[in-house]
């Protein structure tokens, strides 16, 4: 199953120096998307979105592409990039 990370995960865990810094990096900007960076580093982004790209997410975890090439022309944001 692919699905965004749960941002709940990462909070509370005391973040390395240069965590620290990407985060007061990232507050400058909103973001869309909930991404995972790392462990403990995760995107701000809307919750509003989380259940509906999870649906799709959900469904093109479950298609067998093996052996297929895929080219994503029209990514717009770039859900189905990460």
């Amino acid at each position: 199953m692919i699905a965004p990370p749960d941002p709940r995960s990462a909070a509370g865990d005391s973040p390395p120096a240069d965590e620290g810094a990407l985060r007061q990096t990232m507050e400058k900007y909103r973001f869309y998307h909930i991404i995972r960076l790392t462990d403990r580093l995760v995107t701000p982004g809307n919750p509003k979105y989380v259940s509906t790209q999870r649906l799709v997410l959900d469904a093109l975890g479950k298609m067998d592409l093996k052996g297929k090439r895929v080219l994503d022309i029209g990514c717009r944001d770039g859900l189905f990039s990460f």
